[in-house]
């Protein structure tokens, strides 16, 4: 088998492994039956962190030259207006009924950010490009 046919095979057991550190790792660092809110506002997801470590190293490792993050194309930012919006009113409501303490909000945009390079480096990179091949 060339190297092209054997990616699909690296991707999925990339992901098998990728999702052992995610859920296997959450209750094993939790400590058994934490919430989803308590462990992403308390501390830092630390098997997310794991988990978006281990694809980039897999990345470097392999030298998949074609896993790589882009500038937007030109006018795509325009796009944001929803979100930006959405995440204004957000603020504002909850400034309403009163914030949250500072590391709390600290520990989720942290978490959040992770999430989605972790999950956004899975599944549109290794995965995509794997099946795309």
């Amino acid at each position: 088998m060339n190297g092209h046919s054997n990616r699909i095979y690296v991707s999925l057991i990339a992901f098998v492994i990728w999702m052992s550190i995610t859920v296997l790792g959450g209750r094993f660092l939790g400590g058994g039956q934490t919430s989803l809110s308590d462990s992403v506002s308390n501390s830092i997801a630390w098997n997310i962190l794991a988990a978006a470590l281990f694809l980039i190293g897999l990345i470097v490792a392999l030298r998949w030259k074609d896993m790589r993050f882009n500038r937007p194309i030109t006018g795509t930012p325009k796009l944001l207006w929803l979100p930006v919006l959405y995440l204004a009113a957000f603020f504002l409501m909850t400034a309403a009924i009163g914030l949250p303490p500072v590391l709390s909000v600290l520990f989720v945009f942290f978490n959040t950010l992770v999430v989605g390079f972790s999950e956004e480096t899975m599944f549109r990179g290794v995965l995509f490009r794997a099946f795309r091949e």
